[in-house]
C-alpha cells in the first residue's frame, strides 16, 4: 500500500500538504451558527438560514469555479480561491451588522468553493488513472488530519478568548495555501487537453460542456444521491453545535466530539480503502449511505458526551466508505474536458446539502425537536441508498482502469481511493 503512495506525482503531495495546514485552520464554519447566535445575537432559525447563504454562494462557485478551471486554468482558479477568500475572512472579523455579515458570508462561500472543482480536476490531471483513487485518498486524509485539529484548537479559543481569532486564523492559513500553490505548482491544464486529444469524447464549448453533463442520467441520479447525503454532513457543522448547547454541552466539548471525525479518517482512512477496494464499489455506495444515516439517527438516542462520541465513529466509518468511491467515480464518468465541470457539478451537491440542508434542519430543530431532525437524516440515507443502487449497473460499466491499458497492473497495487 505505501508504495502506491510513494508513486504519486509532486503535485499531489504539495496540494495535500497545504490542504493540510489549509484545514488544520479552518475554524470558522464549524462555529459559525453559535457565532451567529452568542456574538450578533440571532436567533437560531436566523443562523441556519443565514450559514445557508454559504452554501448558496458555493453553488455557483462551483460551476463557474469548473468552467474557468476547464477554460483558463487550475491553477490560477485556485490562486483566485484562496487569496481572495482570505481577504474575505478577515473582513467579516469586523462586521458587527447581522444582515451584511450573512452577505458576506454568501460571497466567501462563492470565492472560497471555485478551489474545490480546480483541486479536484488538477488531481486527475497529473495522475494516471490507476493512482486515481490513491491521490484522492491522500487529499481526503489531509483534509480530515486538518479538520481533527481545527474543531478542537476553535473550541479552545472561544472559550478562552475571542471568537475574532477563528476568523484570523482562518485567514492566515488560507493565505498560506495560496503561496504554497504560487511557489510550488505548474498549471495542469494542457495534460487535460492531451487526454481529451487521445480520447473520442465530445466538444467542451461551454453550452454543450453543460448539455453533457445534465444529460448525463447516470451522473444526474449520482449527484441526487450525494446531494441527500451532503444535507445530513451538513447537520454537523450548523445544527449539531445548536443541539449541544441545548443540552448544556460546551463548545470546547463540541469541537473535541466533532474532532473525532477527522481524527478517525486521519488514522483509518488509507488501510480502511486498502481492504474496502476488494469489493464492488457500486455495492458500497449504498451501503455507506445506510452506515452513515445510523450514525446520525442514533444521536436522537444518545445523552452522554461518551454516546455522542459514538455516533460520530459511525456515521464516519460510513463517511470513509464514500470517501474511497465518491471523485474516482466521477472522473472515469467524466469526459477528460469536461472533467473540472463534472467535479463542479459534484461539488455543487455538497454546496446544496448547506443550501437545503442547514435551514431545513434548523426549522425541523426548531419546530420538532432534535428527535425528528436526526431520524429525519436517517430517512434521508435510505433515499439516497435506493439511488445509488437504482444506478449500479452504469457504475460498473465504468471501471477506473477503462481509460487505459496499463491500468489493470496499476490497478493491482491500488486498495484505495
Amino acid at each position: 500500500m505505501l508504495r502506491t503512495y510513494l508513486q504519486l506525482p509532486r503535485t499531489v503531495y504539495v496540494l495535500s500538504l497545504g490542504t493540510l495546514i489549509n484545514r488544520a485552520g479552518t475554524l470558522l464554519i464549524p462555529f459559525l451558527t453559535l457565532y451567529l447566535v452568542e456574538h450578533l445575537h440571532t436567533t437560531m432559525r436566523f443562523a441556519t438560514w443565514g450559514m445557508a447563504t454559504y452554501g448558496l454562494g458555493c453553488m455557483g462557485a462551483v460551476l463557474v469555479g469548473g468552467h474557468f478551471a476547464d477554460a483558463v486554468g487550475r491553477r490560477v482558479t485556485m490562486v483566485v480561491a484562496t487569496f481572495g477568500s482570505a481577504t474575505l475572512m478577515f473582513t467579516l472579523s469586523f462586521l458587527t451588522n447581522k444582515w451584511s455579515m450573512v452577505a458576506c458570508v454568501g460571497v466567501l462561500g462563492f470565492v472560497g468553493e471555485m478551489f474545490r472543482p480546480a483541486c479536484s480536476a488538477m488531481i486527475a490531471d497529473v495522475t494516471p488513472p490507476g493512482l486515481r483513487k490513491a491521490a484522492y485518498s491522500l487529499q481526503y486524509v489531509a483534509i480530515n488530519l486538518g479538520f481533527s485539529i481545527a474543531p478542537v484548537v476553535g473550541g479552545f479559543i472561544v472559550e478562552r478568548s475571542s471568537y475574532h481569532w477563528l476568523f484570523w486564523i482562518d485567514a492566515a492559513t488560507t493565505t498560506c495555501l495560496g503561496v504554497i500553490i504560487v511557489v510550488g505548482i505548474r498549471e495542469s491544464l494542457h495534460l487535460a487537453h492531451a487526454e481529451h486529444a487521445a480520447s473520442a469524447h465530445a466538444q467542451s464549448s461551454s453550452s454543450a460542456g453543460l448539455r453533457h453533463v445534465v444529460t448525463d442520467g447516470t451522473f444526474v441520479v449520482f449527484c441526487l444521491a450525494t446531494l441527500a447525503i451532503s444535507m445530513m454532513y451538513m447537520q454537523a457543522v450548523s445544527t449539531l453545535p445548536l443541539y449541544f448547547k441545548d443540552l448544556g454541552i460546551g463548545k470546547e466539548q463540541y469541537g473535541q466530539i466533532i474532532a473525532v471525525n477527522g481524527a478517525m479518517i486521519a488514522l483509518l482512512q488509507l488501510p480502511f480503502a486498502a481492504w474496502l477496494m476488494r469489493f464492488d464499489r457500486s455495492r458500497l455506495m449504498p451501503l455507506s449511505s445506510l452506515v452513515t444515516g445510523v450514525g446520525f439517527g442514533l444521536i436522537a438516542f444518545a445523552h452522554t458526551p461518551l454516546a455522542f462520541v459514538g455516533t460520530v465513529v459511525v456515521w464516519t466509518a460510513g463517511e470513509m466508505m464514500a470517501a474511497v468511491l465518491v471523485q474516482p467515480i466521477v472522473s472515469d464518468l467524466a469526459p477528460p474536458r469536461l472533467r473540472a465541470r463534472y467535479m463542479g457539478v459534484l461539488s455543487m451537491c455538497f454546496a446544496g446539502g448547506s443550501v437545503v440542508g442547514i435551514p431545513l434542519g434548523g426549522e425541523v430543530l426548531a419546530r420538532h425537536g432534535g428527535q425528528a431532525l436526526w431520524l429525519g437524516c436517517l430517512g434521508a440515507s435510505a433515499t439516497a441508498a435506493l439511488l445509488y443502487f437504482s444506478i449500479r449497473r452504469r457504475i460498473r460499466e465504468h471501471p477506473p482502469t477503462a481509460t487505459t491499458a496499463a491500468a489493470p497492473a496499476e490497478e493491482a497495487t491500488v486498495a484505495n481511493m
